[in-house]
Order: C-alpha cells, then structure tokens, then sequence
C-alpha cells in the first residue's frame, strides 16, 4: 500500500533531516573516489 510520506512520522522526525543520511553520501562519495582513482591508475594486482 502507498501512503502519503509527508503524513508518516517516521519519515518526517528522521529521513527528511539531510544530517540523518549524511554518512551514506559521504561515503558513497569516498568510495566513488577511490573507484575512480583506481581505474585511473591501472593498478595490476601481482600473484
């Protein structure tokens, strides 16, 4: 069932502050970063 999310609490009191998903976008960000510093690299991985 779809309901309206500007009426669910839960939503309201901590998905919709920017702090509560800080930490999923900084490290999506660090990791994206890290992804493309390694394919930039060619980094060869040694046996």
């Amino acid at each position: 069932e779809i309901e309206d999310l500007s009426s669910n609490e839960y939503f309201l009191s901590s998905y919709v502050k920017t702090h509560m998903r800080a930490n999923a976008y900084f490290f999506g960000l660090i990791y994206g970063y890290i992804l493309y510093r390694i394919q930039s690299a060619d980094y060869k991985l040694t046996k």
